[in-house]
């Protein structure tokens, strides 16, 4: 119970990630580095929210995408109908020190990781520039309200002085 109240902060600030990974995800092939590099990205971050908060299923979910996405990398998708281990692959090959990825592959996804940066920083971007539009509104309706107050008491004030005058 406490852990799910504590998780719902989280989940409103992972919206953003959560829209921009809805979007990339209906418009990207599965191994595309910007793609890819969000998953990792996503599922990163989490994992570590999911430590901090102390919800395992945050942290679990981190942990599955990012596994899922580096099985993507290394050609295990979920199109691997050979019947073999994956986490075994994936334990053998992170473990090998031979093992290397193409150079293609890294620039690949360094550039898809730039990019879905720059795509969340956009989204972030937006989301202030919305916050700061409300905020500023918000001020202005308030400069509204206390200007009107200020009014309706000037006119209590000269109510009640006519009154006692009277």
């Amino acid at each position: 119970m406490i852990s799910t109240l504590i998780a719902a902060p989280y989940k409103l600030a992972r919206l953003p990630l959560a829209i921009v990974d809805n979007t990339l995800s209906d418009k990207l092939p599965e191994t595309s580095g910007t793609r890819l590099a969000l998953n990792r990205v996503i599922g990163s971050v989490d994992k570590v929210a999911g430590t901090v908060l102390r919800n395992p299923e945050i942290a679990q979910r981190g942990t599955d995408r990012i596994e899922r996405s580096t099985l993507v990398v290394l050609g295990l998708d979920e199109a691997d109908e050979t019947g073999t281990d994956r986490e075994a692959e994936v334990a053998t090959i992170a473990s090998d020190e031979r093992a290397t990825v193409p150079t293609d592959t890294v620039q690949e996804h360094k550039v898809g990781g730039e990019l879905a940066v720059e795509a969340i920083k956009q989204v972030a971007q937006r989301k202030a520039t919305s916050e700061l539009e409300n905020a500023e509104e918000l001020q202005q309706s308030a400069a509204e309200t206390k200007a009107e107050a200020d009014h309706f008491s000037d006119l209590a004030e000269t109510t009640e002085h006519e009154r006692h005058d009277h």
